[in-house]
């Protein structure tokens, strides 16, 4: 099984605005990730990993009483994306072997370009899989957990994932 990160901490500083509560379709952008994400079979459970604004976008989940589902808050997102991701797989099972890492903020990236994505990991035998459009490194992530540990502490500053 694969345990997934949805990262939506972030300021959305560049457009100015909480991109996460974004109208898309009459959802959120936040909603139609955790909606994509939670079709995926494969995927055992969802950690919703926030931190500016936690409070009013966790008052936006509330009609998510799925049990697949938990949230976290990362009080220092404003330190970079790898704090999220560290708030995100604390405590995992030694048990979860792979990880997803995606954002809350692609409602494009449906629950079939997930599926695919986490199909072609689980069919090859590396550290991780990052997916590439355009010649543009993008997000889902997937990576094993053993790896992501391993690594994650050598990540300082923004940048999240791309200093591996």
């Amino acid at each position: 099984m694969i345990r997934a990160i949805l990262l939506a901490a972030g300021k959305g500083s560049r457009m100015g605005v909480q991109k996460q509560l974004l109208n898309w379709s009459g959802k959120t952008l936040l909603e139609e990730s955790i909606d994509g994400i939670l079709k995926v079979d494969k995927i055992d459970e969802l950690r919703i990993v926030l931190g500016h604004n936690a409070e009013q976008i966790k008052s936006k989940l509330k009609n998510y009483g799925n049990k697949k589902i938990k949230i976290f808050v990362n009080e220092n997102y404003n330190k970079g994306m790898h704090t999220t991701i560290k708030k995100g797989i604390s405590d995992i099972s030694p048990k979860i072997k792979h990880i997803m890492i995606a954002l809350g903020d692609q409602p494009l990236i449906n629950e079939d370009i997930i599926q695919d994505i986490v199909d072609k990991y689980l069919s090859i035998d590396k550290d991780c899989l990052v997916p590439v459009y355009k010649e543009k490194r993008g997000h889902p992530v997937l990576i094993k957990r053993e790896f992501l540990e391993s690594e994650i502490d050598k990540i300082d500053g923004p940048g999240g994932l791309r200093q591996l």
